[in-house]
């Protein structure tokens, strides 16, 4: 497994949370 993967998906994931809060 790809550590730089899993780093990968886990900061866009952050950041798609982070901008689902300020849209609503």
């Amino acid at each position: 497994m790809c550590i730089l993967m899993i780093q990968k998906t886990l900061f866009w994931s952050h950041i798609s949370t982070k901008y689902f809060r300020v849209y609503i």
